[in-house]
Protein backbone atom coordinates (compact mmCIF):
# COMPACT_ATOMS: atom_id res chain seq x y z
CA UNK A 1 0.00 0.00 0.00
CA UNK A 2 1.57 3.78 -1.61
CA UNK A 3 1.60 6.19 1.46
CA UNK A 4 -1.00 8.92 0.47
CA UNK A 5 -1.97 11.84 2.73
CA UNK A 6 -5.55 12.55 2.28
CA UNK A 7 -6.74 16.01 3.79
CA UNK A 8 -10.43 15.59 4.72
CA UNK A 9 -12.47 18.88 5.36
CA UNK A 10 -15.80 20.64 5.77
CA UNK A 11 -17.79 22.20 8.11
CA UNK A 12 -18.81 21.29 11.52
CA UNK A 13 -20.66 17.48 12.15
CA UNK A 14 -20.81 17.42 8.61
CA UNK A 15 -19.20 13.86 8.36
CA UNK A 16 -15.52 14.39 8.28
CA UNK A 17 -14.97 11.77 11.00
CA UNK A 18 -16.77 9.02 9.42
CA UNK A 19 -14.83 9.37 6.34
CA UNK A 20 -11.75 9.37 8.60
CA UNK A 21 -12.68 6.35 10.33
CA UNK A 22 -13.65 4.68 7.25
CA UNK A 23 -10.17 5.37 5.81
CA UNK A 24 -8.69 4.21 9.21
CA UNK A 25 -10.60 0.53 8.59
CA UNK A 26 -8.69 0.21 5.13
CA UNK A 27 -5.56 0.92 7.51
CA UNK A 28 -5.20 3.98 6.80
CA UNK A 29 -3.07 6.27 10.27
CA UNK A 30 -6.32 8.92 11.16
CA UNK A 31 -5.29 12.30 12.36
CA UNK A 32 -7.95 14.62 13.96
CA UNK A 33 -6.70 18.16 14.27
CA UNK A 34 -9.62 18.61 16.65
CA UNK A 35 -7.97 16.37 18.98
CA UNK A 36 -4.45 17.66 18.58
CA UNK A 37 -6.13 21.19 19.19
CA UNK A 38 -7.45 19.91 22.61
CA UNK A 39 -3.93 18.53 23.64
CA UNK A 40 -2.05 22.04 22.48
CA UNK A 41 -4.26 23.47 25.41
CA UNK A 42 -3.68 20.69 28.33
CA UNK A 43 -2.26 22.83 31.19
CA UNK A 44 1.40 23.54 31.75
CA UNK A 45 1.95 24.33 28.05
CA UNK A 46 2.88 27.40 26.12
CA UNK A 47 -0.02 27.74 24.10
CA UNK A 48 -2.32 27.35 27.04
CA UNK A 49 -0.90 29.83 29.43
CA UNK A 50 -0.63 32.50 26.36
CA UNK A 51 -4.31 31.73 26.11
CA UNK A 52 -4.64 32.25 30.07
CA UNK A 53 -3.11 34.77 29.91
CA UNK A 54 -5.08 36.58 27.02
CA UNK A 55 -8.97 35.26 27.96
CA UNK A 56 -7.92 35.37 31.83
CA UNK A 57 -9.37 33.11 34.64
CA UNK A 58 -12.82 33.23 32.58
CA UNK A 59 -12.03 30.28 30.68
CA UNK A 60 -10.80 28.25 33.55
CA UNK A 61 -12.54 24.80 34.40
CA UNK A 62 -14.46 24.86 38.00
CA UNK A 63 -12.87 21.68 38.68
CA UNK A 64 -9.62 21.88 37.64
CA UNK A 65 -7.53 25.38 38.28
CA UNK A 66 -5.02 25.51 35.91
CA UNK A 67 -7.69 23.42 33.03
CA UNK A 68 -8.91 25.25 30.03
CA UNK A 69 -12.95 24.80 29.68
CA UNK A 70 -12.83 24.41 26.27
CA UNK A 71 -16.82 25.13 26.07
CA UNK A 72 -16.41 28.44 27.79
CA UNK A 73 -13.05 29.35 25.25
CA UNK A 74 -15.53 28.11 22.56
CA UNK A 75 -18.23 30.73 24.18
CA UNK A 76 -15.56 33.28 23.65
CA UNK A 77 -14.27 32.70 20.33
CA UNK A 78 -17.20 31.75 18.15
CA UNK A 79 -18.71 34.46 18.80
CA UNK A 80 -16.30 37.12 18.14
CA UNK A 81 -13.64 36.81 14.82
CA UNK A 82 -11.26 38.74 16.15
CA UNK A 83 -10.85 36.91 18.95
CA UNK A 84 -11.16 33.45 17.14
CA UNK A 85 -8.76 34.35 14.51
CA UNK A 86 -6.08 35.47 17.58
CA UNK A 87 -6.34 32.17 19.17
CA UNK A 88 -5.64 30.66 15.69
CA UNK A 89 -2.41 32.62 15.33
CA UNK A 90 -1.11 30.41 19.31
CA UNK A 91 -2.45 27.39 18.57
CA UNK A 92 -2.39 26.50 14.88
CA UNK A 93 1.64 26.76 14.56
CA UNK A 94 1.67 24.36 17.24
CA UNK A 95 -0.84 21.85 15.78
CA UNK A 96 0.45 21.56 12.32
CA UNK A 97 4.11 21.42 13.71
CA UNK A 98 2.50 18.33 15.81
CA UNK A 99 1.08 16.86 13.23
CA UNK A 100 4.44 17.35 10.86
CA UNK A 101 5.84 15.14 13.35
CA UNK A 102 3.08 12.54 13.25
CA UNK A 103 2.89 12.20 9.28
CA UNK A 104 7.08 11.84 8.92
CA UNK A 105 6.84 9.06 11.82
CA UNK A 106 5.01 6.80 10.17
CA UNK A 107 4.83 4.64 7.18
CA UNK A 108 1.27 4.22 6.57
CA UNK A 109 -1.43 6.44 4.82
CA UNK A 110 -2.65 8.92 6.84
CA UNK A 111 -6.43 10.38 7.16
CA UNK A 112 -6.24 14.22 8.60
CA UNK A 113 -8.98 15.23 9.55
CA UNK A 114 -9.02 19.16 9.94
CA UNK A 115 -11.65 21.80 9.37
CA UNK A 116 -9.54 24.50 8.36
CA UNK A 117 -7.17 22.38 6.32
CA UNK A 118 -6.59 25.16 3.51
CA UNK A 119 -6.56 28.15 6.03
CA UNK A 120 -4.07 26.56 8.70
CA UNK A 121 -1.43 25.55 6.81
CA UNK A 122 -1.66 21.95 6.69
CA UNK A 123 -2.80 21.71 3.18
CA UNK A 124 0.46 21.52 1.92
CA UNK A 125 0.93 18.31 3.27
CA UNK A 126 -1.88 16.88 1.68
CA UNK A 127 -1.85 14.24 -1.24
CA UNK A 128 -5.37 14.67 -1.37
CA UNK A 129 -8.38 17.02 -0.45
CA UNK A 130 -11.35 15.60 0.36
CA UNK A 131 -14.64 17.89 0.86
CA UNK A 132 -17.37 17.00 2.80
CA UNK A 133 -20.74 18.88 2.44
CA UNK A 134 -23.79 18.73 4.22
CA UNK A 135 -27.26 20.29 4.99
CA UNK A 136 -27.00 22.86 7.44
CA UNK A 137 -30.13 21.49 9.11
CA UNK A 138 -28.83 17.84 9.31
CA UNK A 139 -25.43 19.61 10.86
CA UNK A 140 -27.75 21.40 13.78
CA UNK A 141 -29.53 17.72 14.32
CA UNK A 142 -26.37 16.11 14.53
CA UNK A 143 -25.01 18.77 17.20
CA UNK A 144 -27.99 19.31 19.59
CA UNK A 145 -27.88 15.01 19.41
CA UNK A 146 -24.45 14.13 19.51
CA UNK A 147 -22.91 17.06 21.49
CA UNK A 148 -25.67 18.17 23.57
CA UNK A 149 -26.06 21.67 22.02
CA UNK A 150 -28.83 24.00 22.35
CA UNK A 151 -30.43 24.71 18.97
CA UNK A 152 -29.06 28.19 19.38
CA UNK A 153 -25.85 27.09 20.05
CA UNK A 154 -25.61 24.96 16.89
CA UNK A 155 -26.71 27.73 14.95
CA UNK A 156 -23.69 29.95 16.56
CA UNK A 157 -21.12 27.52 15.30
CA UNK A 158 -22.18 26.48 11.84
CA UNK A 159 -23.71 30.22 11.26
CA UNK A 160 -19.69 31.38 12.25
CA UNK A 161 -18.40 28.95 9.36
CA UNK A 162 -20.49 29.57 6.23
CA UNK A 163 -18.56 32.40 5.64
CA UNK A 164 -15.34 30.30 5.39
CA UNK A 165 -13.91 29.50 1.72
CA UNK A 166 -13.67 25.50 1.32
CA UNK A 167 -11.75 26.32 -1.97
CA UNK A 168 -13.90 23.88 -3.76
CA UNK A 169 -12.07 23.78 -6.84
CA UNK A 170 -8.91 22.17 -5.18
CA UNK A 171 -10.46 19.98 -3.93
CA UNK A 172 -9.90 15.82 -5.84
CA UNK A 173 -13.37 14.64 -4.08
CA UNK A 174 -16.46 15.94 -2.41
CA UNK A 175 -18.73 14.08 -0.79
CA UNK A 176 -22.57 14.40 0.66
CA UNK A 177 -22.11 14.16 4.33
CA UNK A 178 -25.78 13.59 4.61
CA UNK A 179 -26.33 9.95 2.66
CA UNK A 180 -27.14 7.06 4.33
CA UNK A 181 -23.77 6.30 6.59
CA UNK A 182 -23.37 2.90 4.38
CA UNK A 183 -23.68 4.70 0.87
CA UNK A 184 -20.62 7.26 2.34
CA UNK A 185 -19.00 4.37 3.60
CA UNK A 186 -18.89 2.46 0.14
CA UNK A 187 -17.98 5.52 -1.51
CA UNK A 188 -14.92 6.32 0.64
CA UNK A 189 -13.81 2.29 -0.38
CA UNK A 190 -14.40 3.07 -3.80
CA UNK A 191 -12.41 6.59 -4.35
CA UNK A 192 -9.75 4.63 -1.87
CA UNK A 193 -9.65 1.96 -4.35
CA UNK A 194 -8.72 4.21 -7.20
CA UNK A 195 -6.33 5.65 -5.60
CA UNK A 196 -4.63 2.49 -4.69
CA UNK A 197 -4.51 1.34 -8.10
CA UNK A 198 -3.22 4.55 -9.76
Amino acid sequence: MKKIIIGITGGIASGKSEIRRELESLGCLGIDADRISHEVLEPNTSVSEEVLRHCGSRILSDRNIRKIDRNKLGEIVFENHNELEWLESITHPEIINRITQIISGTDRSVALEAIKLNDSGLSPLCDQKWLVETDPEIQTNRLMRKRGLSRENALIRIRMQQNMNWHRDEMDHIFNGGIPLEDLKAEVRKVWNVLQTD
